[in-house]
């Protein structure tokens, strides 16, 4: 029986395998829970699919590999363990034994034939190439704010807006909004954007980290296909209508914060240390040259100062997790403008510092210092 095998450096093989994480846990039809191998020409291929999402590695690699399915989140342990050492991964019928330093593993294998395929319904409607670094940051910047039990804000919703491309998610009390331009090619427009998976979005995140300076995007109705040469994303889109957000934006506000970035934060965080599970709200206290963070009983306090001019003075309280995470997005060293009518409505949160790349809006929350 004709025998197999690859040799490839440890950290090369850890990159392969980055996707599979996509395989979430024991499946009782084995080949969901495997990833498929095939190597040729210097460069090993690494498939894994969730069947929603198929995501791609090639990676360097000597010897050749013929296709062969082996579970995916086994062999990606097994890479972990290898460090920097060199990795060899023979193949022969049924087993597949994977050798480095004075270590063996033996794995099974599974044919080919019934790893699931990308669909061959998928036909691009439009395309758009992107800085891999930027749609990185927008998928990143954007993901962690989607609801995952809304069917319709469960994704990051993309579309295009004068040459840029537009990232945004929501959970219902707050959104991020994230820009850049695109290089070439054009997004779908606003009233055709496509809402791309939290899973599908991170995979493409993921990607864009493998070392390429830019990614190929298509899509269609239905689909959504990232390409670069370490590999490639396809994902089933959220067949559901996104909400428009935009709406929800006032065009004017009563008063404005002007506070550093990176100085509130450490405020909100002081706080939230000091009350633990005890509460979620977070007040801010306005005043001349000020802010006072506190809780809600004020059980914790933290001063930071105010950058220039302030037109907004007195009370006003969020979800202090809310806020945190929503402040974090914006760049390290910079000034945010919080910007607000009262203490019972949305507030819009910016940086000029970041050439608004970044927008937020968040929800007020009423709290003993913060009523109307």
């Amino acid at each position: 029986m004709k025998t197999s095998i690859l040799t490839i450096e440890g950290r090369d093989l850890r990159a392969a395998l980055e996707p599979a994480k996509l395989v979430s846990g024991p499946n009782i039809i084995s080949i969901l829970v495997s990833a498929l191998l095939s190597a040729d020409g210097g460069r090993l291929t690494v498939t894994v699919t969730d069947m929603v999402v198929w995501a791609t590695r090639s990676v360097p690699a000597s010897g050749s590999l013929a296709a062969c399915c082996i579970p995916a989140r086994e062999l990606a342990a097994i890479a972990k363990e290898s460090g920097d050492d060199t990795v060899e991964i023979s193949v022969s019928g049924s087993k597949a034994t994977v050798r480095f330093g004075r270590t063996r593993y033996t794995q099974p294998v599974l044919p080919p034939d019934n790893f699931p395929s990308i669909p061959s319904s998928f036909k691009p409607s439009g395309s758009f190439s992107i800085s891999a670094a930027d749609l990185a940051r927008l998928i990143k910047t954007a993901a962690p704010f989607v609801d995952r039990e809304r069917n319709y804000i469960s994704g990051v919703f993309l579309h295009g807006d004068a040459g840029d491309l537009v990232a945004v998610a929501t959970d219902g009390h707050r959104i991020v909004i994230g820009r850049c331009p695109v290089i070439s090619g054009a997004p779908p427009e606003r009233s055709g954007g496509i809402l791309v998976g939290e899973e599908t979005a991170r995979a493409i995140a993921a990607l864009c980290d493998a070392g390429d300076a830019e990614v190929s995007v298509e899509f269609s109705e239905h689909a959504v296909r990232a390409t670069a040469s370490a590999g490639m994303v396809y994902g089933k889109l959220i067949n559901a209508t996104y909400p428009d957000y935009e709406r929800i934006f006032p065009d004017t506000f009563a008063g404005e914060i002007r506070v550093s970035r990176d100085d509130l934060l450490r405020a909100i965080r002081r706080v939230l240390s000091g009350v633990g599970r005890m509460s979620s709200f977070v007040g801010l206290d306005v005043s001349d040259g000020s802010v006072m963070v506190r809780s809600d009983p004020g059980e914790a306090y933290a001063e930071c100062a105010i950058d220039g001019d302030c037109s907004y003075v007195g009370a006003v309280g969020f979800n202090g997790k809310q806020l945190e995470s929503v402040v974090g997005v914006f760049p390290v060293d910079s000034e945010v403008f919080l910007a607000g009518d009262d203490p019972v409505s949305p507030w819009k949160i910016t940086s000029r510092d970041d050439a608004g790349q970044n927008v937020a809006l968040l929800m007020a929350m009423r709290g003993k210092g913060a009523s109307a």
